[in-house]
């Protein structure tokens, strides 16, 4: 019979931590890949890295228990030039900004004529996770006409 001690059990506990933020991080790669066209990343903790998971009703707080500071927001960065090495949230600001403004269809179909080895139809569904992810984080704007979102870039904004 063998004595396990409190270090066995810590040890224990911690690798199964490492293991289920290494299978969340794993699944949220391979979800993200699905969402945004993007290719997967190999994050593996380090350390005794946690996952912090936000409780419902509870609101951000800063270190000092007042609420998180927003950070303010950088420029929106432009693609002087489209090409096939672009990330997708690259190809979605160049081509918004070619058109100006555009539902999800007349962006994809401008990225397919940009890129014509794309099917609209597939791009359409890759960007839509990106055009809603862009106008949370205010780089787009999206006005309602009818059902579907018109997409616009706001005006801060630069090209790289």
């Amino acid at each position: 019979m063998t004595n396990i001690t409190d270090k066995d059990i810590i040890n224990h506990l911690e690798d199964k931590i490492k293991f289920h933020y290494s299978e969340a991080k794993r699944i949220e790669n391979i979800l993200l890949a699905f969402t945004s066209g993007g290719d997967l990343q190999e994050d593996q903790p380090t350390g005794r890295e946690r996952i912090k998971l936000k409780q419902p009703g509870r609101r951000e707080t800063g270190s000092k228990g007042l609420p998180a500071q927003k950070k303010p927001r950088k420029p929106v960065e432009i693609p002087k030039v489209f090409s096939s090495g672009l990330k997708l949230n690259g190809k979605v600001i160049y081509a918004l900004n070619q058109i100006q403004s555009g539902f999800a269809e007349d962006i994809a179909n401008k990225i397919s004529e940009l890129q014509p080895e794309l099917e609209p139809g597939k791009v359409k569904v890759q960007i839509s996770g990106i055009l809603s992810g862009l106008k949370s984080k205010g780089i787009l704007e999206a006005q309602k006409v009818g059902r579907k979102d018109l997409f616009t870039i706001k005006e801060n904004r630069k090209a790289v």
